[in-house]
């Protein structure tokens, strides 16, 4: 017998087997019925009190108890607003009215020489998303900054978010050769995605995108590849098996992501999908991935995949989805003027800001950890005290829960909703052993 105190846990129990969900930290074990009800008893073996301990979920007589290392200052993603012009009129985007700004050259090497400083502070590849507006408005731009990072010998990725209606087949296979990952807005075929992505006239804009999305795969990149965002709205909702059909059958694509429009404007009011339905969407998603992989396809959606990995993995696939925010900590977004920000959602917001590029505070790291603490105590919504999935999600995403403050809504959380019904379903698959289900979310 080994003398061990029990962390405390949440017992969920299932036809095959005893989940123990950690209260305190992001971890968790599963038990069969025999070593649980011993465990109730308060007989625990040598085995099952060294996996509790690995875990975090239980401290031994003698040895240091195992805390899970507080998240650092070690940002990995940088987000640069390099535009706020676009050469669309989405009805849905919150970025209008367009002020025909673009980042300055002067302002670029300002962001890129503060972002090598920071990035110094680790030994890891860094992201870089040039944002927007539409980012392919400022193409030289993006090219200045993959020649910076490439001069200096700093690994980088750089993603870019585009609309796809000015991609060319010149400018497709110089972001091929250039290594660029790419990611298309497309709300699924022409009916649906006309609806909302338009041109100033109001002419939509799918033919240009699809037009666009041929050139990527002219210039070698795999159908798969090509990322895919979906802004969800009330009519996409409710021709969701249309718009996956779309994106598998003529796309080839095998994966996607969904985002959800926020701070919509009042005459778009009519078109907005509740953190409610957007619950109920996670169920669809969950169930449209186990039917393709029953004909031999694969369509997953990415922040499910992502949550599914990182509940189950405890591993960071995804900056917003994997685990707890990670803004500030991880993430690190510029406007134009080269001020600071912990998200990219943050924007323009003045009391969000955390510096400007020219502060020298990648200096100081530990004061700029200081501030980014405290946005993250500021922004925490304690109507999440009491869920049980409180270590996993840390809150939930900061940016929701400052936006309800300013909308005066009482709990306006997508990820909050999402996060719920994917996290039951896995660990419902994992206590009825039917972990197979569980393969094709992954």
């Amino acid at each position: 017998m080994t003398s061990v105190k029990v962390k405390p846990y949440v017992p969920i129990v299932g036809k095959r087997a005893v989940l123990l969900l950690s209260r305190w930290v992001p971890s968790w074990i599963l038990l069969n019925r025999d070593l649980y009800n011993k465990l109730q008893r308060g007989v625990v073996g040598e085995g099952l009190a060294r996996k509790l301990y690995a875990r975090g979920m239980a401290s031994l007589r003698g040895e240091t108890l195992q805390i899970p290392k507080k998240a650092s200052f070690s940002p990995l993603y940088f987000v640069i607003d390099i535009a706020d012009n676009c050469n669309l009129a989405c009805t849905y985007c919150v970025r209008h009215p367009m002020k025909n700004h673009r980042l300055s050259d002067e302002k670029l090497r300002e962001i890129l020489k503060d972002i090598k400083n920071i990035a110094a502070h680790g030994n890891n590849e860094i992201f870089i998303q040039p944002f927007g507006g539409e980012p392919l408005l400022a193409l030289d731009q993006i090219l200045k900054i993959d020649e910076f990072f490439q001069f200096h010998g700093i690994p980088h990725t750089i993603t870019i978010q585009t609309n796809g209606t000015l991609i060319s087949l010149y400018t497709a296979k110089l972001m091929w050769q250039r290594g660029f990952q790419i990611s298309l807005s497309i709300d699924g075929n022409k009916s649906t995605h006309d609806i909302h992505r338009i041109t100033a006239s109001g002419k939509g804009s799918f033919l240009s995108v699809l037009r666009g999305f041929n050139y990527l795969r002219d210039a070698g990149y795999p159908a798969e590849s090509i990322g895919i965002l979906t802004t969800l709205t009330r009519p996409l909702l409710t021709r969701l098996e249309e718009v996956v059909d779309f994106f598998v059958n003529s796309l080839g694509a095998n994966s996607f992501r969904l985002a959800y429009p926020y701070l919509i404007r009042p005459q778009m009011a009519f078109d907005f999908v509740t953190p409610k339905e957007y619950a109920e969407v996670a169920y669809y998603l969950i169930t449209i991935a186990r039917n393709k992989a029953q004909e031999g396809k694969k369509l997953i959606e990415a922040a499910l995949s992502s949550r599914v990995k990182g509940f189950l993995n405890n591993d960071i696939q995804d900056i917003c989805w994997s685990g707890p925010c990670r803004m500030g900590y991880r993430m690190i977004a510029y406007d134009i003027e080269g001020n600071r920000y912990p998200c990219s959602e943050l924007t323009g917001l003045q009391l969000y800001q955390i510096g400007h590029a020219l502060d020298g505070l990648e200096e100081e790291p530990d004061r700029l950890e200081r501030v980014i603490s405290d946005f993250h105590r500021r922004s925490f919504n304690h109507l999440c005290d009491e869920c049980i999935y409180l270590p996993w999600c840390g809150g939930g995403c900061r940016m929701w829960s400052i936006y309800g403050r300013f909308q005066n809504y009482s709990r306006l959380d997508y990820v909050c909703a999402f996060t719920k019904v994917v996290i039951d379903e896995v660990i419902q698959c994992m206590v009825d052993g039917k972990m197979d289900l569980l393969e094709c979310l992954q």
